[in-house]
């Protein structure tokens, strides 16, 4: 439920008239009520489900585009120009563009394993910190429009 600053002032004045309250964020503000927690077998259950997939799925996309650029045929007529015979069932070329292909990944996401590379925030952070804020937007947009947001009575 959006909740707008100026209610949270108006409470905290209640409570302590004298306290100076300034105001320095957000004019607006997002409340969640959670009942109860999430019991830690469904939670570990979801992360591994969703860990699973979420491989699965980049492999697929991985395989895709393989396939889409045909490069196994790539791979059999530039080994053909480079070293002047056919290519063997599995070549150096190949063995090095699935390595780099792990490396570039893993230094992209700037992750290995609890590791990180750098202290730079990973590109998924930032597109989860866009996306959080987004959607904070939305709720409280679509809150004040409804006359659902909590203010000042």
């Amino acid at each position: 439920m959006p909740v707008s600053i100026t209610k949270v002032v108006e409470e905290i004045h209640s409570l302590y008239p004298k306290l100076t309250v300034v105001s320095l964020g957000e004019t607006d503000v997002i409340m969640e009520y959670r009942s109860k927690e999430p019991e830690p077998f469904m939670q570990v259950a979801k992360t591994g489900f969703l860990c699973v997939l979420l491989f699965v799925g980049a492999a697929f996309a991985i395989m895709a585009f393989h396939n889409d650029i045909s490069i196994t045929e790539l791979f059999d007529r530039f080994y053909l120009q480079v070293m002047g015979s056919k290519k063997p069932a599995v070549s150096p070329l190949e063995i090095a563009y699935s390595i780099g292909l792990a490396v570039g990944i893993l230094f992209f996401y700037n992750h290995f394993g609890k590791k990180k590379l750098t202290h730079d925030p990973t590109p998924i952070q930032v597109e989860m910190r866009k996306y959080e804020k987004d959607v904070d937007t939305a709720i409280i947009e679509n809150g004040a429009r409804r006359g659902e947001n909590l203010d000042v009575s």
